[in-house]
């Protein structure tokens, strides 16, 4: 449902409504990420919410941008633009971070971010280090960049059968706990 959401918002702006949703979708992206990292990711240890979040970027996000290393991007994504957006009304991070979207996406360009294995070349990185000190900003993060990502980062941790697996046990036991109540 949230996909479906996002892709309207995608198609943004309307003639009656000149917002692009820039925001909102990283915010319903971010959400969706930190939702799979608490329901079906389950790295080694036993990790707070905050280092399940960061550690499914790192093994599974498609860090495209050679110059942008896992643990950095993770860390941004989380304490810049996550949080922030959760948070603080998106007012306070760490790093300045400006969430970009040129125009409305087509029909075609969001079903390429939603398929394809790698960045369409027409895509900016989901996470890129900009040079806009006259704007105070200093990373940009593409709203159709993370929304690719993001499709990638789900069909890499979906396609881990250790991740899985253990995620079924999971939801059979939810399952039985709420069967379970209901008699």
């Amino acid at each position: 449902m949230m996909f479906v959401d996002i892709r309207c918002m995608l198609k943004a702006p309307f003639p009656e409504c000149a917002t692009g949703f820039n925001l909102s979708i990283a915010s319903i992206l971010l959400n969706i990420i930190a939702g799979f990292s608490r329901r079906l990711y389950r790295p080694s240890g036993s990790p707070n919410d905050s280092d399940r979040f960061k550690s499914m970027l790192i093994d599974y996000f498609p860090w495209v941008d050679p110059d942008l290393q896992p643990v950095k991007g993770a860390n941004l994504l989380y304490y810049s633009l996550r949080n922030p957006l959760t948070h603080e009304l998106g007012i306070k991070g760490k790093e300045k971070v400006v969430v970009s979207k040129n125009g409305k996406s087509t029909d075609k360009e969001i079903y390429e971010l939603e398929n394809n294995e790698h960045k369409p070349l027409w895509c900016s990185y989901p996470v890129a280090y900009v040079n806009l000190y006259n704007e105070n900003f200093e990373w940009n993060v593409s709203v159709p960049g993370l929304y690719w990502a993001t499709h990638r980062l789900l069909h890499n941790l979906l396609n881990d059968q250790s991740h899985i697996s253990e995620a079924d046990k999971r939801m059979k036991q939810i399952i039985k706990k709420i069967n379970k109540n209901r008699n």
